[in-house]
């Protein structure tokens, strides 16, 4: 009799500490999210991660997808890539899963990690709704333009427009082509200059400060070498001075194919920016 007593005393209080725990999450969710939307970051993730601790699975998805968005708006990139993929996994509806994973690449484009973006992206299922097609279209074009595969970025970024937008269409066509009109500086071509005649490459490139400074000291260490060859011998000047020629000849024009492909980079940037606003 008293072990029939005990066993429904313990159920009772199972009930009521699972009743209680029930409401305790409700309002810990509902916390939550009022300290989100006041940007009290801190209190907002304690009352998330602990719904996700207590709530035997309620508000899963939700949580781990306000944790990634919170995330990104405190510039935690890393952080939020974890919560993104966690509330993909989590999420039982197809289309939020999507969301979630498309926004994960988003993140992975913001910390440049654009060969993990674009596996994620291509992975994605084709029979999306229009408005996910849209945006993984824009993130491939992103994605794209960023691995320099400026005829795929050109496909993907009029993909993600409405059907309809001929003179935004139109206007992707004519950044790309203006695209394909910056050839200079050339890397290559920075790099072979310096090659056959130290700080050309630099000037070509437009770096004047640079090339003067790989002029000076390539010809300094030069005229060093063979002041040392006259004075004492070959063996002197090899060993002594040539290392060091060596180490900035080397540099001189391997820092010329550097700076050629930031200044490309650069111009290539402003069509990139033009892109976007096509976008807003």
């Amino acid at each position: 009799m008293q072990r029939a007593y005990n066993s429904l005393l313990f159920l009772i209080l199972n009930l009521l500490t699972g009743f209680a725990a029930a409401q305790d999450v409700e309002q810990t969710f509902s916390l939550g999210k009022e300290q989100m939307v006041m940007k009290h970051y801190d209190a907002a993730s304690l009352a998330f991660e602990r719904v996700l601790y207590f709530g035997q699975g309620k508000y899963q998805t939700e949580c781990l997808g306000y944790l990634a968005d919170m995330s990104m708006a405190q510039n935690e990139t890393a952080k939020a890539i974890q919560y993104y993929g966690r509330a993909s996994v989590a999420s039982k509806e197809p289309a939020l899963s999507t969301w979630f994973s498309l926004r994960k690449c988003s993140a992975l484009l913001k910390q440049k990690e654009t060969k993990l973006a674009l596996i994620e992206l291509l992975g994605q299922p084709n029979n999306l709704p229009d408005t996910l097609t849209r945006y993984k279209n824009f993130l491939l074009g992103i994605t794209w333009f960023n691995e320099f595969d400026f005829e795929a970025s050109r496909i993907s970024f009029k993909e993600a427009l409405q059907v309809d937008d001929i003179a935004e269409k139109n206007a992707v066509d004519s950044l790309f082509y203006a695209l394909s009109k910056i050839k200079h500086p050339n890397p290559k071509t920075a790099k072979t200059l310096s090659i056959f005649f130290p700080g050309a490459g630099q000037f070509y490139a437009g770096d004047i400060k640079n090339g003067i400074n790989s002029l000076l000291l390539t010809g300094a260490f030069l005229a060093l070498g063979i002041s040392t060859a006259i004075r004492y011998s070959l063996v002197d000047a090899f060993g002594s001075v040539l290392p060091w020629f060596q180490r900035y000849y080397m540099g001189g024009y391997n820092r010329a194919e550097r700076i050629a492909e930031e200044r490309l980079r650069e111009k290539q940037n402003k069509i990139f920016k033009g892109l976007l606003l096509q976008f807003q």
